[in-house]
């Protein structure tokens, strides 16, 4: 991939030539110090480990075309900084997304699973979902926090409940360190119930994309249940592959705004 670097004059401008490793740790610099999330559609991740346990003796794979048939992600276990602590625990359950950036995809997938399913934020938000807040283990917002809902004790119908279970508290643990702030977690309280055509991709391993091709197709032609024509992405391919499937995505890239007629990109 071929950029334009450009100094403080016109002079200095050069042609430089980055691999695809190279450009995901300059966009993630750029993330990090701009606050701006470049390639983020938003993932809603199947992690196996769960997955696997509601569905005795599935596969990964088939407890993902379970979900895709159900067109449900449920919401089965509590979250949020208090979840043991309400009146409730049911009320603290939900379905969890990550705002993940195309390019640390593969970082989510050792982190998470190699499954996965793509939903633009717009439905994700109308459902009721949003991003989740990380209040720092030991910092005056997680006391502020602790102090409502020891007030709210008792009490099931306080707000300070509808509130929890979006507040996660990074740090370091006597069970180890909990620092996940680069999943940029979205909840949703309850189940999410989905269509089809509001999938964007679906995250599969690539040596399981003839095998989904085949089985939606089959679907569609006998009645059998929702199709998923939309394309199908391999966590752990680089944006090179993923561009010509995902171009509204990948396009956003500022390092590709160097085209015809668009001003260079600043490094």
């Amino acid at each position: 991939m071929t950029i334009r670097r450009v100094g403080n004059s016109a002079q200095t401008g050069h042609q430089c030539t980055i691999s695809d490793n190279a450009c995901d740790q300059i966009l993630e610099s750029i993330e990090s110090r701009s606050g701006i999330h470049y390639l983020s559609p938003l993932v809603g991740f199947l992690p196996v480990e769960i997955q696997a346990r509601d569905y005795s003796g599935k596969s990964a794979y088939d407890n993902m075309l379970s979900i895709l048939g159900s067109r449900i992600i449920q919401a089965r276990n509590p979250f949020g900084l208090v979840r043991d602590k309400a009146p409730s625990p049911k009320t603290q359950r939900a379905a969890c997304f990550s705002e993940v950036p195309l390019h640390l995809l593969t970082r989510l997938a050792k982190a998470r699973s190699e499954y996965g399913i793509a939903f633009r934020k717009d439905i994700i938000i109308s459902r009721g979902g949003n991003p989740i807040m990380y209040a720092y283990k030991d910092h005056e917002v997680t006391s502020a926090l602790k102090a409502l809902v020891k007030v709210a004790t008792g009490e099931p119908e306080n707000p300070i409940w509808r509130v929890t279970p979006f507040v996660d508290a990074p740090g370091d643990y006597p069970t180890g360190k909990y620092f996940f702030e680069w999943e940029r977690e979205w909840r949703k309280l309850g189940d999410f119930k989905f269509f089809e055509d509001e999938v964007e991709f679906l995250i599969i391993p690539a040596k399981l994309h003839k095998a989904a091709r085949s089985f939606f197709d089959t679907a569609k032609a006998e009645n059998l249940g929702p199709c998923y024509e939309c394309p199908f992405i391999d966590p752990y391919w680089k944006r090179k592959k993923i561009k010509p499937l995902l171009p509204k995505y990948v396009d956003k890239c500022p390092l590709d705004a160097q085209k015809a007629g668009s001003q260079p990109v600043t490094l």
